[in-house]
């Protein structure tokens, strides 16, 4: 947490007097600095910050380049190019600045109070300085339908729980002078815009460089994990990762209603028993205890008591501590995830943006939230040369989705995402529809095979009709388990 308050009781966090702020930082963060008087900024790295293109620099040396860089546009900012897990503080000579990775996986809340910006990872850290209160356009949400019923809901990127509380969205940057946010990227004569029109294969080649580059930068800070699935996003990974093969811990969940027989347990143990490397399977199905629980909730105002937090109970208890999880998210932004029969949706108004995410359309104050959000995301986008739905995706499922489990297994493990990347995922955007579009994704086959011609012996989710039978009566013993915890939890 970043505040102006001094009467701050975390115990056992370590604490950083930035300018007029107190930095209070949990001990597993990296935190890094650059306070030099011939630099036009301050600043102050949250995370880690990687740049593929210059694997070798660490965060110190490239938040030195990025001071020297500054020149007041963060859209065309270096710090537009890098990849990782961040939230950046820029100390300017009138204001404070706040920007994160591409697609917000470092999670930022803040609120505006008394003049000041007060920011958090999380809204609970907040109550320390500043009393927060339920927001009414939530509390519809809290006691929805949807909510109820979703395994895995979320919010809007832009919203939290509480009232006056708000939550950093990608690709845009706080201004603590006013509270307000504003887009950065993609604007009209920001960097890294898609265009159509190069070279597939030049295309292809350069994102399996990025990918191959980001890795070996993320090797070089830290030892590795990488998770092997029956997933195509999991698969363009362990291609990528085969130069570092020898040195990465590859595992797979056992979670949920996966079994033995199950495609993301059984086609990973083929493929890595081909390569002759160790697969590990991390069972996560243990029941949590009641005190862990109550630690896990306390973490996140929505957390995902009977199911993440169940299985962030088994990662805790059987991933090892020293390694930072490798993840596939945000692959699916250059995927057309968003258009399961391969036409565009419909995407004009709030309530049609709303129905991409089942059930969000049946709550008022998410399709009001969408409305505000399509007012500059949908000029932004055509800027871009992207579509609403690619944007709304990145934005919201990456950055609030995706983020919000990341935030929930900070408990358990770090994780880096190295398709979190502008430069990596608009350089896939400028591919021909028909090499990313369903169920073929030739593109990305392309991408696997680079790590080995054995890599696509295996089917890629797999849902032949043998499988949704052998999985029926696991899944549906694992629904009605849910039901029954998650009743006694509430």
């Amino acid at each position: 947490m970043l505040t102006p308050s001094r009467n701050v009781d975390l115990p056992g966090w370590n604490t950083l007097e930035v300018g007029d702020h107190r930095l209070y930082a949990h001990p597993d963060l990296a935190v890094s600095v650059h306070d030099d008087a011939d630099s036009p900024v301050r600043l102050l790295l949250l995370g880690f910050a990687i740049d593929p293109a210059r694997p070798e620099l660490d965060d110190a040396a490239l938040l030195e380049e990025l001071a020297a860089s500054w020149r007041g546009d963060v859209s065309n900012w270096s710090a537009v190019g890098l990849a990782g897990r961040f939230v950046l503080v820029v100390f300017t000579a009138d204001d404070i600045l706040f920007l994160a990775d591409p697609c917000g996986l470092r999670t930022l809340e803040y609120v505006h109070h008394d003049g000041a910006v007060h920011a958090a990872s999380q809204a609970l850290l907040l109550e320390e300085v500043v009393p927060l209160a339920p927001d009414k356009r939530y509390r519809e949400l809290l006691a929805s339908r949807y909510w109820r019923d979703a395994q895995e809901g979320f919010l809007p990127a832009d919203a939290t729980p509480f009232d006056r509380v708000g939550r950093l969205v990608p690709n845009h940057l706080l201004r603590a002078s006013t509270g307000e946010q504003e887009r950065y990227w993609p604007v009209v004569g920001s960097p890294l815009h898609a265009r159509q029109g190069a070279d597939p294969a030049h295309l292809i080649d350069s994102a399996i460089t990025r990918l191959r580059s980001s890795l070996a930068g993320a090797a070089r800070r830290f030892p590795l994990a990488l998770p092997v699935t029956a997933g195509l996003d999991s698969r363009m990974l362990l291609a990528a990762s085969t130069p570092l093969a020898d040195s990465v811990f590859h595992y797979t969940f056992r979670y949920r209603h996966l079994h033995g027989r199950s495609p993301d347990i059984a086609i990973p143990a083929r493929l890595l028993a081909a390569r002759g490397v160790d697969h590990h399977i991390i069972d996560c199905r243990e029941p949590a205890t009641a005190e862990w629980l109550r630690v896990y909730r306390a973490n996140s105002a929505i957390s995902h008591l009977d199911d993440w937090g169940q299985i962030a109970y088994g990662i805790e208890r059987g991933f090892p501590a020293d390694r930072v999880a490798v993840k596939g998210n945000a692959a699916e932004v250059a995927q057309f995830y968003m258009r399961t029969d391969g036409v565009l949706p419909d995407t004009a108004t709030g309530e049609q943006l709303a129905r991409l995410i089942p059930g969000w359309e049946t709550v008022p104050a998410i399709v009001a939230s969408l409305d505000r959000w399509r007012e500059q995301a949908a000029p932004a986008a055509a800027a871009a040369g992207i579509d609403l739905d690619v944007l709304f995706h990145w934005e919201h499922l990456c950055g609030s989705w995706q983020a919000q489990s990341q935030l929930e297994w900070d408990i358990a493990q770090e994780a880096f995402t190295p398709f979190n990347d502008r430069v990596l995922l608009t350089t896939l955007l400028q591919l021909p529809d028909e090499l990313r579009t369903a169920p073929e994704r030739t593109a990305f086959r392309e991408i696997i095979a680079s790590g080995g011609s054995d890599l696509l012996d295996e089917p890629i989710n797999p849902r032949t009709s043998a499988v949704r039978i052998q999985e029926f009566l696991p899944r549906a013993a694992y629904r009605v388990k849910r039901t029954l915890r998650s009743r006694t939890l509430r």
